[in-house]
């Protein structure tokens, strides 16, 4: 069976100062999340207190609650802007059961990448898919944007899809960021979500080399997109075992729907040589415009 939690019971508090935002009618009532090692635990409480109050008529829903963290870093590494976007609480308050997590460097990001997100979504059944941009670009091509461009395209990429939420926990994250740990930041605040790492082929292949890999496949489930021309018979041996138990039990899921074959790479070569900007999202192409990004 899929993996719904890790039993984590959020070992670091959330400071004083960590105080999200309940709108109801237009009205922010700040500082009732307070004191909770989690985000589901503070939201429970909160709407709660909302069907108590006395000014609220008894028949209405708890509507629209949406967090605005105003994080300081954290004990636990999560940056002021971790939940960026509030696609993570649902109506009514409703914690989302099944969170998707996309890592990626988004240099910049393509339709590919929105395409395999809905694929993702779609066939997993998820409720969100939160992306996550990396701190500093794998590559060493010096005509790559800045942490915060790359953010600011994923989050007008993404804006359009109710199921897409943004998080920089990557970014604001000192030193090397590893899968292991920003699920474990997810796990801290969702302990009772079902936690889906979308990968693709390419990544699969070489799961076994990292960090604390077979600790990640007890924190989350896998997605995994396949790439052209690759196999799961490529498998290496030390995954053999792991593999095939998780297909079996549902824990691995090879999604129907394939990478798109885009390379940012080429799109990027293509906006520096051409100014041609196919492939982008409407949205993060005016942003690339705009800001000159990516020009020779």
């Amino acid at each position: 069976m899929p993996k719904n939690s890790s039993g984590a019971s959020g070992e670091s508090r959330i400071p004083e100062d960590r105080i999200e935002t309940l709108r109801y009618a237009g009205v922010d009532l700040d500082g009732w999340l307070t004191g909770f090692d989690n985000v589901e635990d503070s939201v429970r409480h909160t709407v709660e207190l909302i069907r108590r109050h006395p000014l609220m008529p008894r028949h209405i829903a708890v509507h629209g609650l949406v967090i605005h963290p105003r994080y300081r870093q954290t004990d636990a590494g999560c940056g002021r802007q971790c939940f960026r976007r509030h696609g993570l609480i649902g109506r009514n308050g409703n914690i989302m059961k099944k969170i998707g997590l996309f890592g990626g460097t988004f240099d910049p990001i393509h339709n590919g990448h929105l395409h395999i997100a809905r694929a993702f979504a779609d066939e997993i059944g998820l409720d969100a898919v939160v992306f996550l941009p990396t701190g500093g670009p794998y590559h060493k091509d010096a005509a790559s944007a800045s942490a915060a461009d790359r953010l600011a395209m994923v989050e007008l990429a993404t804006a359009e899809d109710a199921r897409f939420a943004v998080s920089d926990c990557d970014i604001v994250r000192e030193g090397a960021t590893y899968t292991f740990d920003t699920v474990q930041i997810f796990r801290q605040q969702f302990p009772s979500a079902q936690l889906w790492w979308l990968m693709g082929s390419d990544s699969l292949m070489k799961l076994h080399t990292w960090k604390k890999w077979q600790m990640l496949v007890r924190e989350t489930n896998i997605a995994v997109a396949m790439r052209q021309g690759d196999s799961l018979h490529q498998t290496p041996r030390e995954l053999h075992a792991w593999l095939g138990k998780s297909l079996q039990d549902g824990s691995v899921r090879i999604l129907s729907a394939p990478m798109h074959n885009v390379s940012s790479t080429e799109i990027r070569r293509n906006l520096a040589g051409q100014g041609v900007s196919d492939g982008i999202p409407p949205a993060a192409a005016r942003y690339i415009r705009e800001h000159g990004l990516y020009e020779k």
